[in-house]
This record gives C-alpha cells, sequence and structure tokens, in this order.
C-alpha cells in the first residue's frame, strides 16, 4: 500500500506547480519520506490520496495480475543493491520469468535509442536471439528502437524476456506497441513497481531503468547518443557494481556516440556478439568475473554419451572426417 501512495502522490507532484526548490528537496528525500514531504509542500494532498485510493479498490483487477513484495521469497535479490529498493512489483505475464531470474536463466538488459538507426536495431534482435537461446533472460524497457527490437529477438527463438514500464503493467507504452505487448504476455513477463492503472510519466523512465539494470547480470548499450536515457541505465549499472558492456558503432553516427565514449573512456568493455556478452559474464573458464555479479548459475549437468557419440565428438575435437 505505500508503494502505491508513493506512486499516486509523485504523479500529483509532477500534475502540481511545485517550484524547483520543492522538486529538488522531494528528490533528494529519503525514499521513506517522500510521504511525508508531499504532505508538506502540498497541502490537501492526503485527501486526494485517499479518493485515489479509493478508486483503485473499487476497480477491477486485471485477468491474470500478480504482485511480489520485497518479502517474497520470489523478489529478485538483486534490487536489494538500489538505494531505493521498490515495496513491490506487479506484474502480467509469467511469474516464473521474475522468479528464475537469478539462478536458472540469468538476466541481461538492452538497452538503446529509441530513434534507433537500421544497424541498431539489427544488432539489439541479434544479442537478444542468441542470448535467450542460450538460456539468458533479455530485459528491456519495450520502447521504440532498440528495447522493442531486443524483445522482438527473444521472441523469435521463444526464449525469455521481461519488459519493465515507467506506468502500470497493463499499461502498454508506447501505444502502438501494443502487439509486442500481447506477444511479451504470452511467452515473457511485464513488470512495474507502479500499480494496475497507473500512466507512465516522465520520472517514471528513469526509475524504470534503474530496475532494468539492477534485474540483470549485464547491461548492454547498444545505441544512444551522450545524454540518452540508456546512458542513465549505464549509469545505474555502473553504481550498482556492474561492468557495462558497450556495442561498438561507426565513428560517424551521432547515435553511436554514446557507446563509442565509454569505450575510449576505459569505462566499458566492448562486445560484438552474445559470445562476447556471456564470456564477460561467466568467464572463458565458466567462472563469472564481472564485479557485481551477485548469483552463481547452476552449472548444466553433463550429458551421458553413448559409444558411437563419443566417437563423433572425439572426431570433432581432433578436427578428423566424422565417421559415416
Amino acid at each position: 500500500m505505500h508503494s502505491l501512495l508513493e506512486n499516486e502522490a509523485m504523479g500529483f507532484a509532477e500534475q502540481s506547480m511545485m517550484s524547483p526548490d520543492q522538486a529538488r528537496r522531494l528528490i533528494d528525500a529519503p525514499h521513506t519520506q517522500q510521504l511525508d514531504l508531499l504532505g508538506d509542500e502540498l497541502p490537501g494532498i492526503e485527501e486526494r490520496l485517499s479518493l485515489r485510493v479509493e478508486e483503485l479498490a473499487a476497480g477491477s483487477r486485471p485477468d491474470g495480475l500478480w504482485s511480489c513484495c520485497s518479502h517474497d521469497p520470489d523478489f529478485p535479490a538483486s534490487l536489494g543493491a538500489l538505494d531505493d529498493t521498490p515495496v513491490m512489483l506487479y506484474g502480467l505475464g509469467s511469474p516464473r520469468h521474475l522468479a528464475e531470474l537469478a539462478e536458472l536463466h540469468p538476466g541481461v538488459a538492452i538497452v538503446g535509442a529509441r530513434r534507433a538507426s537500421a544497424y541498431g536495431r539489427d544488432v539489439a534482435h541479434l544479442f537478444a536471439r542468441d542470448l535467450a537461446a542460450a538460456g539468458m533472460t533479455v530485459v528491456s524497457g519495450m520502447a521504440l528502437g532498440v528495447d522493442g527490437a531486443a524483445h522482438r529477438g527473444a521472441l523469435s527463438v521463444r526464449g525469455r524476456t521481461i519488459a519493465v514500464l515507467a506506468g502500470g503493467p497493463d499499461r502498454p507504452y508506447p501505444p502502438s506497441h501494443r502487439r509486442l505487448y500481447e506477444q511479451l504476455l504470452d511467452q515473457g513477463a511485464v513488470i512495474s513497481e507502479r500499480p494496475p492503472g497507473a500512466r507512465a510519466r516522465r520520472w517514471g523512465f528513469p526509475a524504470r531503468n534503474r530496475l532494468i539494470a539492477a534485474l540483470c547480470r549485464a547491461t548492454v548499450y547498444v545505441e544512444g547518443t551522450h545524454g540518452s536515457g540508456a546512458r542513465h541505465t549505464v549509469e545505474f549499472a555502473r553504481q550498482i557494481g556492474q561492468e557495462p558492456l558497450a556495442v561498438p558503432g561507426p565513428v560517424t553516427s551521432p547515435l553511436s556516440e554514446g557507446p563509442n565514449a565509454i569505450i575510449a573512456e576505459s569505462s566499458s568493455h566492448a562486445v560484438i556478439d552474445a559470445e562476447g556478452v556471456l564470456d564477460r559474464i561467466f568467464g572463458t573458464d565458466g567462472q563469472p568475473p564481472l564485479p557485481g555479479t551477485r548469483q552463481a548459475v547452476r552449472p548444466v549437468p553433463a550429458m551421458e554419451l553413448g559409444p558411437a557419440a563419443r566417437r563423433v565428438l572425439e572426431c570433432i575435437r581432433s578436427g578428423d572426417v566424422v565417421p559415416q
């Protein structure tokens, strides 16, 4: 309930004529004190919130809605790395996708420009397809451009993918991605820290970006200008101990400024394919080298091979002709 109240209160704050000083005090306040501060800054907010809670309580719950609070065993432990860990997550689609992020199907965030180039969309789709085929969970924000291409790449191999929204999980944004949203509900999951019915607001997008980074073992920056929202996701990843990964692009393209810059600054590792991403997460020897890696992935059990299959494998390893 606190999470619901807080989200609604922040929406009221955005609609009101708060001064820059008031907004700054609100943003800088500890997460648990923001509601009290809103009461001081916006007289009458408690009555407005009470009415809104009654409206939400009287409204119908979307079919298939589920929720996961911070005390739930399936709540992602990696979110604890955030200074403002959400109290509650709301979701539609498969709750298993969220529950199995930690060990069975680790998350990889793929982020980038909304107005992506054909190169950026193709790279995002390719990386996501191959990572999902390898058993990873592709996490992004369902936005236009790179985000949408990443989700579609994972869906193309019926892999796992999670969209994190800035509004409620029942409010697809942008509306033009309604078809993608329906596919995500069918094959993946859509989650948000904002309750059902909540509209996407400006402040919700950077808040959404911090969740995308924290849910994942690595964040891959595909395309973006210096000031893009994707760069903010990269910064959140760095703050929680991840080494961001970046896809190099043409030096003549403004959309490659962001990834190329953090590669040049040696603050990110360049990756050119999904295999490179997996190597950075698990290491070439199977051990995760990334700072901030918090969970060990369960090893895949060795397959029992028969005599004929073992002979074929030995031939492949030695480069000999495989016997017919």
